[in-house]
């Protein structure tokens, strides 16, 4: 910049739109545990359960208590057209839901909810296994015998 232009180089912006595919790939990945979460959740339906769509209809922004900007996907009930956001989902009963049976309690929903919500994650998100942890601590274990090897001398 300073051969051609004459001037030094400017800092980057540090905002969400100075890396724009950080911020869609982790908007695909919501939207992809989204989906698997919908999904565990039509096997696990209590009656009186939202049947939710599974595209947002609004994107709710606001800043939290640190300033910073935070979207909150809304999302529209099939029977009874009910917008709200995921997390409010076990906290409400559909008027539009006709499904004979007791409804659990709010705890238990919640339970479910959080449930399904945990295996989509593992589901969609990839952790490392106890297995690698356990091949790394063997690697380890093995090039420390070899430094001691080579420290003595030995061939």
């Amino acid at each position: 910049m300073k051969n051609h232009h004459g001037i030094v180089k400017s800092p980057l912006p540090r905002d969400d739109m100075s890396a724009p595919q950080r911020l869609i790939s982790s908007h695909a990945t919501v939207q992809k545990r989204w989906q698997e979460q919908l999904k565990m959740f039509k096997n696990h339906r209590w009656p009186g359960a939202h049947d939710l769509n599974p595209n947002p209809v609004s994107i709710f922004a606001s800043k939290d208590s640190r300033g910073m900007s935070t979207h909150v996907n809304k999302y529209e009930c099939k029977k009874c057209h009910r917008i709200f956001s995921a997390s409010a989902v076990p906290g409400t009963i559909c008027r539009g839901d006709f499904t004979k049976g007791k409804i659990p309690s709010r705890a238990k929903r919640a339970e479910i909810w959080s449930k399904c919500r945990k295996q989509a994650a593992l589901k969609v998100v990839k952790y490392p296994t106890k297995k690698v942890k356990k091949q790394t601590k063997q690697t380890s274990k093995a090039s420390k015998t070899l430094r001691e090897i080579t420290k003595a001398g030995i061939t």
